[in-house]
This record gives structure tokens, C-alpha cells and sequence, in this order.
């Protein structure tokens, strides 16, 4: 027996590049303080990848072997699993900006140990619990958006905030040549604690200040559209 198939056309709603600039400014800018408080919880992201350069490069300096750094990502790797296994019980009891507050927090004492001692073997050790907080702070911050904010323009803020940590990773990229050059990378992880620390600060605050509402403006966008 044949089955007839019809297919069907849709209209393409083409939107020009700097409309689409403007519809960003307009979601970003309706509610900056939250989108601010999302940012600098992203800034996990371009801190976890710029200690794997820097880690490397500062065992290579100090005649470490290069196990120490294998087990160092083996070790990030596990906490991150262990994450999976906690996070859905944690969740269904934290709201999701502590949850994230609280894993900025624990990073930044990670990240200040790391500075102060140095030595192979807190690292390596270290490295189990950034996995998990890490982690922890990226499955909140996800899911927070996934609930405040509107699938309409889930897309636009994605992008906005990709934009931003590939910047923030970049300009990382940028401090460990610089580092590297004038022999400084044993600074390289006080600077990734400071970074950290004003960052948590400032999150801290703003959740303190009670201004990480979402007002969603999907409606005017879509309105925008069909003029």
C-alpha cells in the first residue's frame, strides 16, 4: 500500500543582521542586572580553560612530570561526573542563583589554596572539587534560564553570553603569554582567584540586593516581526 506524501512550504521570516543586533541590545538591556549576575557565573567556563594552559606550563617550568597533569584532568573529570550523580537531589532543594553563589564561592577558596601552596599534589586534588563545583554552578545557571527565561529568545542570549566568555577567554590566552614572557606564571593562579573572587562579590550582592528578575519582552519582539 503507497502512502502519499505531501509536503508542505514555509514562510521564512528573514530578519536583516543589524535588526537582529538591535533585538540582542533591547533583550539584554530590559533586564541587565540579571543578565550581569548570569554573566559572571559564566566566567567559570574561561576559568577552568585557562588553568589548563596554565597548569601545564607551570609543571613543564618546574621539571614536574607530566603524569601529575593527566591525573589533574582525570581528577576534573570525576568531579564533574560525581556532580551528575548529587545534582537533580541538591537542586529539588537550593534555588538555583544560591546554588550558583555557593559554587562561585567554593571555587574562589579552591582557586586561593591553589595559589598559596603550589605544589603538585594540591592541584591534582584540587582539581576533583573545581570539576564538581564547576560543574554545579554551569547545571544551575542552565537551568535557571531554562525557567526565567522565554524559549522566544533563549537563542539571542545564548549567543550573548557565548560572546562573552569566548572574550573573556581570549583576553586569558592574552595574560598567560604575557605571563609566560616575563617568567610570572606562578602569578597566573592568584590573578584566576582574584577574577574569581570580585566576580562572587558581585553576584553575591546583586542576589543580596534582591534585583535578578526577569522581565521577558518576547511579545514586543514578536510584534517587531510581524510589521
Amino acid at each position: 500500500m503507497a502512502i502519499l506524501h505531501q509536503t508542505s512550504r514555509k514562510t521564512a521570516n528573514v530578519v536583516r543582521f543589524h535588526q537582529q543586533l538591535g533585538e540582542s541590545k533591547r533583550i539584554f538591556s530590559q533586564s541587565p542586572l540579571f543578565f550581569l549576575f548570569i554573566a559572571l557565573s559564566c566566567l567559570s567556563y574561561p576559568m577552568m580553560t585557562y588553568l589548563s594552559k596554565l597548569v601545564p606550563i607551570y609543571l613543564s617550568e618546574n621539571l614536574v612530570s607530566g603524569e601529575w597533569f593527566a591525573w589533574w584532568q582525570i581528577n576534573y573529570g570525576i568531579g564533574a561526573m560525581v556532580c551528575g550523580l548529587v545534582i537533580v537531589k541538591v537542586m529539588k532543594r537550593v534555588r538555583h542563583e544560591k546554588l550558583m553563589v555557593a559554587s562561585m564561592v567554593m571555587m574562589c577558596l579552591l582557586l586561593a589554596i591553589m595559589a598559596m601552596t603550589l605544589s603538585p599534589l594540591s592541584i591534582v586534588v584540587i582539581a576533583l572539587f573545581m570539576g564538581l563545583f564547576n560543574a554545579t554552578n554551569r547545571i544551575a545557571r542552565v537551568n535557571k534560564l531554562h525557567h526565567d527565561v522565554d524559549n522566544s529568545v533563549r537563542g539571542r542570549v545564548d549567543g550573548g553570553m557565548k560572546l562573552f566568555t569566548t572574550a573573556a577567554q581570549s583576553g586569558s590566552y592574552i595574560l598567560i603569554a604575557y605571563l609566560a614572557h616575563y617568567q610570572l606564571i606562578e602569578v597566573g593562579f592568584a590573578v584566576a582567584a582574584l577574577v574569581m573572587i570580585a566576580a562572587t562579590l558581585a553576584m553575591w550582592m546583586l542576589k543580596r540586593a534582591n534585583v535578578l528578575a526577569y522581565r521577558p519582552i518576547e511579545a514586543e519582539l514578536q510584534g517587531e516581526g510581524a510589521v
